[in-house]
């Protein structure tokens, strides 16, 4: 009896034993340092090849482009899923970055665990980068636990490869005209009536107010189907706002979303009296490149029903 005593209080030990050395796998000193060397010797562009596996579902692989230090984009070459693009799971999109991105993921997981978890990291000898990472946590809910696990790997490292970039049609000087005669009438209380499309789909109709140049209230009119957290939102605004939007869509990189090089092309139409953009037209349209698939992608609005009152 005795003996089965002592075994019982010698087990759990051993199974801390076992999860300390698993959690000694990851050296946070070795990070920090090839981190540095990392620094000390990064290209300011350079290409990866990357794979994602969480061990079920989702499975991600493709090659990461960064140029000038910022990541141009993610040309996917992955069959597994082939319905889902990677940016519609935030696990997977924190992993598609450069390589300093990678490290300060690596640092917030962290963080966000606090600690409570089991890392593994292996390292490239010549420029440092991460070559695998792996993270395994125990989760518990009120009447069970699962394990979230994944890992990633990094090869066929490129430095200075050679890179094109995405193709934009953008007449940036006669919008910036436009927007700064709207900008120069000062009209901070107005309202207008937004219709959003999305090809041959009527996404929503919508009367949006705008009271001291801040959004004030929406009401939704008939015909197609309104989710507020569909990205039409973000047209809901005001018409500053939607110049700035425009912006940001003519910074786009379609091929981080779609995996492949594409052409955007961004039209506009004004109002000529008070100048705000009253047809806008987003189009990607895939380039073909050899074992590659991709998507078109299009939306458009339209903006009518404009009445002011300084």
């Amino acid at each position: 009896m005795n003996r089965h005593f002592y075994l019982l209080l010698f087990l759990p030990a051993l199974f801390l034993a076992c999860e300390l050395s698993e959690k000694d796998d990851f050296d946070k000193d070795a990070f920090e340092a090839n981190r540095r060397m990392w620094q000390a010797r990064a290209p300011e562009n350079y290409s990866f090849y990357l794979v994602y596996s969480n061990g079920e579902d989702d499975f991600w692989s493709g090659t990461v482009v960064v140029k000038d230090g910022t990541l141009l984009c993610f040309i996917t070459d992955s069959n597994k899923a082939p319905n889902k693009e990677p940016n519609s799971n935030p696990r997977i999109m924190r992993w598609i970055n450069t390589m300093n991105g990678i490290y300060d993921e690596i640092n917030k997981l962290i963080l966000e665990t606090n600690g409570k978890i089991t890392l593994k990291a292996e390292y490239d000898d010549t420029f440092h980068f991460i070559k695998y990472f792996s993270y395994n946590q125990q989760m518990y809910t009120l009447t069970s636990s699962y394990v979230i696990s994944y890992y990633f790997t990094i090869t066929k490292f490129v430095p200075n490869p050679e890179i094109e970039d995405n193709l934009t049609t953008f007449d940036r000087e006669t919008f910036d005209n436009e927007r700064r005669l709207w900008q120069g009438q000062n009209i901070q209380n107005y309202s207008f009536r937004l219709n959003y499309t999305n090809g041959d789909n009527l996404i929503f109709n919508v009367t949006i107010v705008i009271k001291d140049g801040r959004f004030s209230t929406h009401v939704v009119e008939g015909g197609g189907y309104y989710d507020p957290w569909f990205e039409g939102w973000r047209w809901v605004d005001p018409i500053s706002n939607i110049y700035d939007t425009i912006i940001k869509d003519s910074n786009k990189n379609p091929g981080l979303e779609w995996g492949r090089k594409s052409q955007s092309v961004l039209e506009l139409e004004y109002d000529s009296e008070y100048h705000f953009p009253k047809h806008y037209r987003y189009f990607a349209e895939e380039i073909p490149t050899e074992n590659q698939s991709g998507n078109q992608r299009l939306y458009e609005f339209f903006i009518t029903d404009f009445t002011h009152g300084k």
